[in-house]
């Protein structure tokens, strides 16, 4: 069977206990990102998808578990999502201050963005709200870090530099005075 030839194999649905979703060669065959979303936002609730980039970032097993629960509560119009940290903090089985931990190092990283809200109350005080997350696309987050990764790269190299070129003049014996 050649990639461009439909056959049946690929236009079959896949059955489960909340209805079906239509399989097609275009999802199979399609940008990832759409893929992505079409898998995450279908009638299978289950279970979300992750990117298989994510893998290449290096990310700890909590920020892991992290950018699942936000990809999971995000909201297909805007990629946006807005849960506590004692939410996310207990779909995953850690502390509030892990939380921060791993959120802060997934903004770090480019996978998402933070964003402060606050909320009116009914006495007219103003409070903080929860943070409003924006997950951003993949292959943005991925080119961030690896232009990151080298400028980390290119910073220490530079640090090399300059320490052999003193430790070379600190060898070199004292100018004789005039």
């Amino acid at each position: 069977m050649t990639i461009g030839h439909t056959s049946s194999f690929f236009n079959h649905s896949i059955n489960s206990t909340r209805g079906s979703f239509p399989v097609s060669l275009a999802s199979f065959f399609g940008p990832p990102s759409t893929c992505l979303r079409l898998l995450q936002h279908s009638k299978l609730k289950n279970f979300t998808p992750l990117p298989n980039e994510i893998f290449s970032l290096h990310l700890s097993t909590g920020e892991l578990a992290t950018y699942a629960v936000l990809m999971r509560l995000e909201d297909p119009r805007t990629y946006e999502c807005w849960p506590s940290y004692e939410t996310i903090g207990k779909a995953i089985g850690k502390s509030k201050s892990s939380v921060k931990r791993y959120v802060a190092g997934l903004v770090e990283k480019g996978l998402i963005t933070v964003e402060p809200t606050s909320v009116i109350m009914r006495n007219g005080l103003k409070k903080n709200g929860n943070l409003r997350y924006h997950i951003r696309p993949i292959r943005e987050a991925v080119e961030w870090y690896t232009q990151h990764q080298l400028y980390l790269a290119e910073a220490a190299a530079e640090r090399h530099r300059v320490q052999r070129k003193l430790s070379a003049q600190a060898a070199e014996p004292p100018c004789p005075p005039l």
